[in-house]
């Protein structure tokens, strides 16, 4: 597995054609707008690709559906992503279980949801 220069992030755009879900995320990283890294299995020609924007979400897409790349990702998973916690401030209770287990409250952020018929 190997880790995309910023320049070569197109490379695995085509793997991630069809894909019906995470599409802003997904297209946010590959166009360099947005944080994250992508992971290939071959630089010139991926069939597989990892995607890991900053957040915590990740995506995977496939040709071949490499065991040997899939049991890399569970690595680099375990390695690279950070655990976070977030919940609303009502949820007292949510965000005491999340400093018991060793959390650090970061502070407000704005958080924007979209739902039809609202």
């Amino acid at each position: 597995m190997e880790k995309l220069e910023k320049c070569d992030y197109g490379n695995a755009a085509g793997l991630f054609e069809g894909t019906n879900h995470g599409i802003p995320l997904i297209y946010s990283v590959i166009e360099g707008k947005g944080a994250g890294n992508i992971y290939v299995d071959l630089v010139s020609e991926p069939k597989n690709a990892l995607i890991l924007p900053q957040g915590g979400f990740f995506y995977l897409a496939s040709k071949d559906h490499s065991r040997n790349f899939l049991l890399q990702v569970k690595e680099l998973i375990f390695q690279e992503l950070m655990p976070a916690w977030s919940c609303w401030p009502f949820r007292t209770e949510s965000a005491a279980l999340a400093r018991k287990l060793g959390f650090e409250e970061k502070g407000a952020a704005d958080a924007h949801f979209w739902a039809e018929n609202m």
